[in-house]
């Protein structure tokens, strides 16, 4: 039995803090029946007469459904004779400037009950009546109570319904951790991909530089020798046509000596001839005209 110290109250000891009443977003209305012995405040909707403490639910299990409303009291009845049920219980719970403007639309609603129409009849009750529906529904948050042409929703199914619906959530949710870390991993792998791929290319490209470096230099060396081929070429060609002059006028050579020198080579020459024996006549003469010959050309250093 619960008992009010210093403004809170105490059930078994443990004091209380916790709302009498709590609506919820799906609509109903849930009163505060016991404590655990921890000083946990346990629920069970307001229509429910009797329910098991197993099935109750807690404060923060409402929470996760979500609270639109609470109250720290509950509506005591006037006489012996229990209290009808409120007819919009949802208007209860709401905060006093809404409430205010609510009765305000109510008010404007009904007062249609004594307009008139131009040819001066009464406006039909019916279409008040239709006004103070929509001025009840445009005010009505669901979740805030019910109606009283509702019907009750059994608890247990609701928490069963609840637990379901955490279920699934955290099932998702788990799909949704798993499908990140496998787009995780496959992020992972194509970087060490794209990695070895720069690496190779790294590679390849020193490789292409290396090969671009050797190409230049076989290429210097081809020219050095297509120069130095040219060179020879040009030498071999001269020599050929100073044999073939040669053979084909072996003294024009003495035309260009002047008158001395000239004197001097055919006195030699005369005197190659008379040398004994024979043979050795031919040697000298070659070696008198090549020592009156021109000196060729030697090689390039």
């Amino acid at each position: 039995m619960g008992v009010v110290l210093g403004g809170c109250r105490w059930f078994g000891g443990v004091g209380m803090s916790a709302p009498l009443v709590i609506n919820t977003v799906d609509g109903s209305c849930w009163t505060r029946r016991t404590v655990t012995s921890g000083g946990i405040a346990l629920y069970a909707p307001a229509a429910v007469r009797t329910c098991p403490e197993f099935v109750m639910a807690t404060e923060a299990e409402l929470a996760e459904r979500g609270i639109v409303g609470s109250a720290d009291v509950l509506p005591m009845p006037a006489g012996p004779e229990p209290q009808a049920a409120a007819s919009l219980p949802w208007a209860h719970v709401m905060v006093d400037d809404d409430l205010h403007l609510f009765l305000d639309d109510l008010v404007a609603a009904a007062m249609n009950r004594w307009r008139t129409e131009p040819d001066g009849s009464s406006v039909p009750d019916r279409v008040t009546l239709t006004l103070v529906e929509k001025a009840c529904a445009a005010w009505r948050t669901p979740g805030r109570g019910l109606r009283s042409d509702e019907p009750e929703r059994d608890p247990v199914e609701e928490l069963i319904g609840a637990n379901l619906s955490l279920y699934e959530e955290e099932l998702v949710s788990a799909r949704l951790r798993l499908a990140l870390a496998s787009a995780q991993r496959g992020r992972r792998a194509e970087r060490a991909r794209v990695a070895e791929r720069e690496k190779r290319i790294a590679r390849l490209e020193s490789d292409l530089g290396e090969a671009t470096a050797r190409v230049a230099g076989l290429e210097e060396q081809l020219a050095d020798q297509q120069r130095a081929v040219k060179y020879y070429a040009d030498q071999s060609a001269r020599r050929r046509a100073r044999v073939a002059e040669l053979e084909g006028a072996p003294l024009a050579f003495a035309e260009q000596l002047d008158a001395k020198s000239l004197d001097n080579f055919l006195i030699a020459l005369a005197s190659a001839t008379e040398h004994e024996p024979m043979g050795g006549a031919v040697a000298r003469i070659h070696e008198l005209i090549a020592s009156y010959r021109e000196p060729e050309a030697g090689d390039p250093s």
